[in-house]
């Protein structure tokens, strides 16, 4: 299939040259340089043409285009010379990458944009002003079509089919400049008469068919695709097309743009060379500081082969041996499916999970030479922040191989050691590292990483071409609505089988979303075929014991909140008289009763000698960090303390690392409570932690849309999944409901959704699957934060801007920086630098809340309304009425609280 049809640079070799074609080529020019003369318009293009090679070679795109040019080639079974007009279509791929800026001949671009007017004169009459995208849209349109109309090989079908594909890639080239992609073709008969005379430029006139498929567009697009009459789902790989089109032709043109303007060439595009891969198996081996990952490997088979029965005996031993024998079952099971392309990691709490994602990892770059880089995705920042320390460790590689992509990362730079000012060229090939994510393992939000996948919008199509040949590990899929499952499953299977990914989905609690696809069922491997052995060993099962006595005996049993005070003192105090320590960890559903919870303790005498912590989603990072340290070191502010009591809000079940002794979990969904049973004797080596659920506030109010909580699971399930850990039982009923909503002609259900496709809607592909359906807004806190929360490198930038020695960060004066930076007469580049990095000073004093909630209508009163119109974020001006670092949001001041 790679050699069906010609590669890139055969395309662009026998291409005609616009020198060859454009008399006084020349003169015409495609950028400018304030401190040289003008980038010649010939030059620029071939500059984008050699990047677009550079990147289908690097990133084996030829491949992928192929494949995917075969498959839509056959949605039409009336096109019999597949090889001639599949290479046509891959020709009309490949130009648009070389007639993006043919339209650059239009005089008063020249005059308006490159400042030659001394070579040309105004035209008033061309209808399009200084445009230059439309220009070389039509110029593409004509000569493509041209030549499909008088091609004399071509059946009427497969003339009707190339016509479809040139007015769907020349949509490239339009919006090659916008902020988003889109099936948007539309010429009147006014500007295609006045752009003709641009034809006689490059040897081409206008014929008749051609001018009548201009005019008529819409409706010649929309008839043809009509007539092919085909299922929806087999329109992925003329979607997936146009993305990889957009995504090559914009990062190539901004690769060339940036070597002209910024003197960067761009030759390292963030791979693993065969050399770093046998690097990263070596160090993965021999980590002194990590032993274990050694033992594993050089004793393979002897983990491998270990008998469950021997391990069924509670103690540390026994644990370690399950560990191994977990990642050697897993190493195994990929080994004997390499084939395979998605692959399920299903590990209980405790099991290493993250560190036998390793492991598959390794093992899948062995297994195919043409991987060659890695994604992590998380729901939770928390979990990448993590993640990006441990696989440094682990793999021993620094910050030059991975990257970590969130709102609070700031700016990344390849060096780990602080950058000086005076290297602000590399901070520029460091923007440009950060902007197409050159970087061999990318460790990045769920969020970000599905809008690569479906969205239109630039920004995330820029980066769309490096997925090809990669690694895809998701973690905690339990944390995407059910809603979308169906949809998730039909992008991933798409990609795995066209891009050459193999996606690794992992979680301690793994909805089986396989089952909503036809053509996935059955052909995602589970990795731990004995994962009942290992969930119901003593050693995983026994970590915990879940007590249900407070939900009543139908479960529904209303518990107050001095009741449930009561019960944690009394659980608390019997648990340190045997263990002389006592940590408590206490989980609400909505953050209002958490800090009521919170307040109570702290005003009781009996919980004095317990050091008090609250953790919400109002709670800032570094405070939430100091929290986390506390806990685990068992010293608050210089004092020690045997006793604890965390109250929390969902904030903690994911990402949070932290081992307490007993729990406490209003009811929820079931795999919500599951994963605040992993922050109690996580390393299970303790004895008779329990996590008791109790019921206080409706759980309705947060999880009624979600398909698990409409779910009509006994007490008596509830209960036998959370002790056996069979989360099936809740997950088939789930994937059940869906695939009858899917059968259904009633209901809006994935075939409607798949109907975006056929109709080349690319903002309803987008928009119609969105994991984060409630839109958020920042709220700035600007109070003093210790410097110690701060990296080194953010330390020198706060400090390049304020001269006042301190051992605090001062909001304002952050938020002052951010003001100067924002109206900063800089250029484009060393103004995004300087942004991302205050960014990522800023976001230490940040929170979020639902934008059109009542509570923001509230915060404002305490806020700067000329921040909020001018910057879109609440700036708490008045924070010390409503706000404390220790306890957050004081709940007590609003009429609506549901932060999370």
């Amino acid at each position: 299939m790679a050699k069906l049809f010609s590669s890139f640079e055969e395309i662009y070799q026998n291409e005609t040259r616009i020198e060859n074609v454009l008399t006084e080529y020349s003169k015409y020019s495609a950028h400018t340089h304030h401190d040289k003369e003008n980038e010649l318009l010939h030059k620029h293009i071939h500059l984008v043409m050699q990047y677009g090679i550079k990147l289908s070679e690097v990133h084996d795109l030829n491949k992928v285009i192929n494949h995917l040019i075969k498959d839509w080639i056959l949605v039409n079974p009336k096109i019999t010379k597949i090889e001639l007009v599949g290479n046509f279509v891959k020709r009309l791929f490949v130009n648009t990458l070389l007639y993006h800026d043919y339209g650059k001949v239009n005089e008063n671009f020249q005059i308006e944009k490159m400042r030659n007017s001394h070579l040309f004169k105004e035209n008033r009459h061309n209808k399009i002003g200084a445009k230059h995208s439309i220009l070389s849209t039509y110029i593409y349109l004509n000569i493509h079509l041209q030549e499909i109309i008088e091609n004399k090989y071509f059946t009427t079908e497969e003339k009707e089919f190339l016509i479809i594909n040139t007015l769907i890639f020349s949509n490239s080239i339009l919006k090659h400049h916008s902020g988003f992609f889109e099936q948007e073709i539309v010429f009147d008969e006014t500007i295609v008469e006045n752009l003709r005379p641009y034809l006689h430029l490059f040897g081409c006139e206008s014929i008749k068919g051609v001018k009548s498929i201009l005019i008529n567009a819409v409706s010649v697009f929309t008839h043809s695709i009509n007539k092919l009459k085909s299922n929806s789902e087999q329109y992925f790989p003329i979607i997936a097309l146009t993305k990889l089109n957009f995504s090559l032709l914009t990062a190539s043109d901004y690769y060339a743009t940036n070597e002209f303007m910024q003197d960067i060439r761009c030759t390292d595009f963030g791979l693993f060379s065969k050399s770093d891969k046998s690097n990263l198996f070596d160090r993965f081996l021999n980590n002194e500081e990590i032993l274990y990952n050694g033992e594993l490997m050089r004793n393979f088979e002897y983990f491998n082969n270990l008998e469950f029965e021997n391990l069924n005996e509670r103690n540390n031993k026994n644990l370690n041996l399950l560990r191994q024998k977990i990642a050697a079952e897993a190493i195994t099971t990929l080994k004997n499916n390499s084939q395979n392309f998605l692959y399920y990691l299903e590990a209980p709490t405790g099991g290493g999970k993250t560190n036998i994602s390793y492991a598959c990892a390794l093992e899948l770059l062995k297994i195919d030479e043409k991987l060659n880089k890695i994604f992590y995705v998380f729901p939770f920042t928390t979990l990448i922040t993590q993640t990006f320390s441990s696989i440094k460790k682990t793999l021993q590689i620094g910050n030059d191989k991975v990257i970590q992509l969130h709102a609070k990362s700031g700016f990344h730079t390849s060096n780990d050691e602080q950058q000086d000012d005076g290297l602000y060229g590399n901070n520029k090939l460091n923007y440009i590292n950060n902007l197409f994510i050159n970087y061999p393992i990318t460790l990045l939000s769920h969020v970000k990483f599905f809008d690569m996948l479906k969205d239109n919008d630039k920004d995330n199509n820029y980066i769309l071409h490096r997925l090809s040949n990669s690694i895809v590990i998701i973690d905690e899929l339990q944390a995407y609505t059910p809603k979308h499952w169906d949809k998730i499953i039909f992008f991933l299977i798409n990609y795995a089988k066209y891009f050459n990914i193999r996606f690794v989905i992992m979680s301690a609690t793994l909805p089986k979303i396989d089952k909503l696809s036809t053509e996935a069922k059955g052909k995602v491997v589970s990795l731990v075929p004995n994962r009942h052995k290992y969930f119901t060993n003593a050693n995983f099962k026994g970590r915990i014991t879940f007590d249900f006595s407070l939900l009543g005996e139908n479960g529904k049993k209303i518990i107050t909140l001095d009741q449930l005070k009561d019960v944690v003192y009394e659980q608390l105090e019997n648990y340190y008289s045997s263990n002389y320590t006592a940590n408590g960890l206490i989980e609400f559903i909505i953050k209002k009763s958490a800090s009521e919870f919170y307040k109570n303790i702290c005003k009781d005498k009996r919980y004095e000698d317990y050091q008090k912590f609250l953790i919400s989603g109002t709670i800032l990072e570094p405070r939430r960090q100091e929290i986390i340290e506390a806990i685990k070191s068992k010293e608050y502010k210089g004092r020690k303390f045997s006793k604890s009591v965390a109250v929390t809000t969902q904030v903690v079940e994911a990402g949070v690392d932290i081992d307490m002794d007993i729990g406490f979990k209003d009811k929820s969904l079931v795999d919500s409570d599951e994963q605040l049973a992993g922050r109690v004797n996580r390393n299970a080596k303790k004895n008779n932690c329990k996590v008791f659920i109790f019921n206080y506030d409706k759980e309705y109010s947060v999880y009624g849309k979600d398909n698990r909580h409409k779910q009509k699971i006994s007490f008596d399930d509830y209960k036998a999944i959370l002790d056996d850990k069979n989360f099936d039982l809740l997950y088939d009923k789930v994937n059940n409901d869906i695939i009858k909503l899917n059968d259904s002609k009633w209901i809006v259900n994935l075939k409607d959704y798949l109907e975006n496709f056929k109709s080349f809607n690319y903002r309803k592909i987008n928009n119609d699957f969105q994991l984060i359906e409630a839109d958020a807004i920042s709220v700035f806190v600007p109070l003093p934060i210790e410097q110690k929360w701060f990296t080194a490198s953010e330390l020198q930038f706060y400090n390049n801007y304020n001269d006042t020695a301190s051992d605090f960060i001062d909001g304002e004066k952050v938020f002052e920086i951010y003001k100067k930076i924002i109206f900063a007469d800089n250029d484009f580049i060393s103004k995004a630098i300087d942004k991302k990095q205050i960014i990522g000073i800023m976001s230490k004093f940040m929170f979020s809340t639902y934008t059109h909630s009542s509570m923001t209508k509230e915060l404002l009163i305490y806020s700067d309304m000329e921040v909020f119109n001018q910057y879109g974020m609440i700036y708490l001006s008045h924070y010390s009425e409503v706000y404390s670092l220790e306890n957050g949001i004081d709940d007590s001041k609003f009429k609506e609280a549901i932060f999370l």
